[in-house]
């Protein structure tokens, strides 16, 4: 999608009679208008959701591959391992029943100002793929990208961090996840 198909009048899809063929949605040059997907079937998905406040619902049990670029999103995919990648805005993520990877290539994805939520965060199923970017870096880090156990509280998730970078701990009274990249939140 071109941002001159649509002037600030959102656009619904609805994809559900694919049932065995994967549908593929660009509309990341989009900045003016929402989009309301709706998918099913068994085919690999691939979608890039616009820079409004998009909708992308699916049922299938194929592996759905969701980018959110802005916007305050709602994401929900089916049954599959889906791979969803959120945006710089707050986005709302529901994985469904499959091993999810959820995925943030940078700061501006999810932090103590732009909070994503993942509604159906299951341990020892679904991933966090998380990038860290150092090139800018001129001197050696030393970076532990290690998962600690849940904690009850920031100060106690914060207690059990090394202060070696790239270390996370899920906080489960806020649901957030801490990261020792900085002291933001994911």
């Amino acid at each position: 999608m071109s941002d001159a198909n649509l002037v600030s009048t959102g656009m619904t899809i609805d994809a559900t009679s694919m049932t065995t063929a994967a549908f593929t949605f660009l509309g990341a040059l989009e900045d003016d208008s929402a989009f309301t997907i709706t998918a099913a079937g068994t085919g690999a998905h691939a979608i890039t959701l616009g820079s409004k406040d998009d909708s992308y619902t699916s049922t299938s049990s194929g592996i759905d591959t969701v980018t959110a670029t802005a916007g305050v999103n709602t994401i929900s995919t089916g049954a599959g391992a889906d791979v969803i990648t959120g945006g710089t805005g707050v986005d709302t993520i529901t994985g469904g029943a499959g091993a999810d990877v959820f995925t943030y290539t940078g700061i501006t994805q999810s932090n103590s100002s732009n909070t994503d939520s993942i509604t159906d965060w299951t341990s020892g199923t679904d991933k966090l793929a998380i990038t860290l970017d150092y090139s800018a870096q001129t001197s050696a880090v030393t970076v532990n990208a290690t998962v600690g156990t849940a904690r009850a509280g920031v100060t106690v998730a914060q207690d059990n961090f090394s202060g070696e970078r790239g270390q996370v701990i899920y906080d489960t009274p806020t649901a957030i996840f801490l990261s020792t990249r900085t002291t933001t939140t994911l």
